[in-house]
């Protein structure tokens, strides 16, 4: 099955605060609450913007898969909606360049990172079974724009 689609962007950084800031003043950005979250061994903090286009933050620790220790603040990835993950996983196996980074199936999530080596950027497939939970503690409030102010 085909990817149904574009959910987010996602940047990993070291200091959550300090990129929540840098987008809401250069560009307006408004943010939820950060939220503090655990996966295996790791704790991380994660936010999302309020309008779409959906921004997403992460601030992982050390050996996460949002780890930014050796490369510095980066753009993680392109999240995308699927109706059917293991069909997407298998599909994205047989593209050449795609490789899994992370499988959140191993871990009971219902999402994976596959590396697109010719972008220098992860996808991310997530369930659309997710979608509802998502939505709900992540609303967008429908002020997206289609230009900067001033």
């Amino acid at each position: 099955m085909q990817s149904v689609g574009f959910y987010h962007v996602a940047f990993a950084v070291p200091d959550l605060d300090a990129a929540m800031a840098t987008f809401t003043e250069a560009v307006g950005v408004q943010w939820h609450e950060p939220q503090t979250a655990s996966l295996r061994e790791w704790t991380y903090r994660i936010v999302f913007s309020t309008s779409e286009p959906r921004i997403e933050l992460v601030e992982g620790p050390v050996g996460s898969p949002w780890d930014v220790s050796e490369s510095g603040p980066r753009f993680d990835h392109l999240g995308f909606w699927t109706e059917s993950l293991d069909d997407t996983v298998a599909r994205w196996a047989t593209c050449d360049g795609l490789r899994i980074d992370y499988d959140g199936r191993d871990d009971g999530r219902r999402f994976t990172y596959s590396v697109a080596d010719a972008l220098g950027v992860r996808f991310e497939a997530v369930d659309i079974a997710r979608r509802s939970a998502i939505d709900d503690a992540w609303p967008t409030d429908g002020s997206g724009r289609d230009s900067l102010s001033g």
